[in-house]
């Protein structure tokens, strides 16, 4: 059986560093929505289209990997539990393991100083690059990062050693 190994969480609370380090240990592929996303900015002009194409193409990719019996990590924030739920329900039925890992930054300091790095240098996928405007634009969106049951959670605040020991425990733990 394929394990999907989701690490999702808001922007910049340390998503993508700590699915490096993880992929490294495990020496599991990444698939991550910000790439699909970067590859199509310029052929897709729509937001709301490029963001659907990305979470489309996710779902493609890991369908591929449970056919072919391979784990795979899913690096996406997966804001919502109704997509969330539905990606869970789909990977079940298809005789896979669902490991998401909710990914936050308790520290806010941190959490703004790490989010603020992206002006230096953004990428298609950091529209947003003021911390301050992607808190607003996440509770306009009515965005919350709420734990389903049986998730890990884990804060990147805390030693990358011990996060990631942490998370292959969850991982191994069926």
């Amino acid at each position: 059986m394929s394990k999907i190994i989701l690490l999702r969480g808001k922007a910049g609370v340390g998503k993508t560093f700590i699915s490096n380090e993880l992929a490294k240990r495990v020496n599991v592929p990444i698939i991550r929505k910000d790439d699909i996303f970067d590859t199509v900015f310029n052929y897709i002009s729509d937001n709301v289209l490029r963001n659907k194409f990305c979470y489309e193409m996710l779902l493609k990719i890991i369908q591929t990997n449970m056919e072919c019996n391979t784990d795979i990590i899913i690096d996406c924030p997966f804001h919502f539990n109704n997509q969330l739920l539905d990606l869970k329900k789909h990977i079940e039925n298809n005789k896979g393991i669902f490991k998401p890992i909710l990914c936050i930054c308790s520290n806010e300091v941190l959490w703004a100083e790490r989010f603020n790095q992206r002006k230096a240098n953004p990428n298609p996928n950091n529209i947003i690059t003021e911390f301050e405007e992607m808190k607003q634009h996440y509770f306009n969106r009515g965005i919350e990062s709420t734990p389903l049951d049986g998730e890990l959670v884990i804060d990147s605040i805390k030693n990358i050693d011990e996060l990631i020991k942490q998370t292959i425990t969850y991982i191994e733990n069926l």
